[in-house]
């Protein structure tokens, strides 16, 4: 199957930092990656999650999306751990995470921290940190 040509992208608004509610749409395992870390080739799963910010539109009506790719990690201080726990509002307990099942997190809401990063002349817009939602608080 051909492909379209790609129209000259790149050129959108990047959601605006701060603290946004969102809902998990999409959670998609890429597979197992060679990756570099400590100037070390290092084989790893990982994960890409992605939300939709429910109450920030971009300028043609439609609301932001984020991603952010995770290693499929459990220890304590992956990334991926702490974002859960965070998200969940309380710490996993190492029997509860072995259970877990990550797909589970689709559909549900929580809060964003979003931070701009530059590179070169472009803004990014990257999650920082994920939490639970405010008691009481639907998105």
């Amino acid at each position: 199957m051909k492909l379209p040509r790609p129209a000259d992208g790149g050129n959108y608004d990047p959601c605006p930092p701060g603290n946004h509610l969102a809902i998990c749409y999409s959670v998609v395992d890429m597979g197992t990656q060679t990756a570099e870390f400590s100037g070390e080739a290092k084989i790893q799963r990982k994960i890409r999650i992605s939300w939709e910010i429910s109450q920030e539109r971009m300028g043609d009506g439609r609301p932001f999306s984020l991603s952010r790719t995770y290693t499929l990690s459990g220890h304590e201080k992956s990334t991926l751990r702490k974002h859960l726990d965070s998200w969940r509002g309380r710490r996993f307990s190492e029997e509860d995470f072995e259970k877990f099942d990550i797909k589970a997190l689709i559909g549900k809401g929580c809060m964003l921290n979003v931070v701009h990063n530059e590179s070169g002349d472009k803004i990014y817009a990257n999650v920082d940190a994920v939490a639970a939602l405010p008691k009481g608080m639907t998105v």
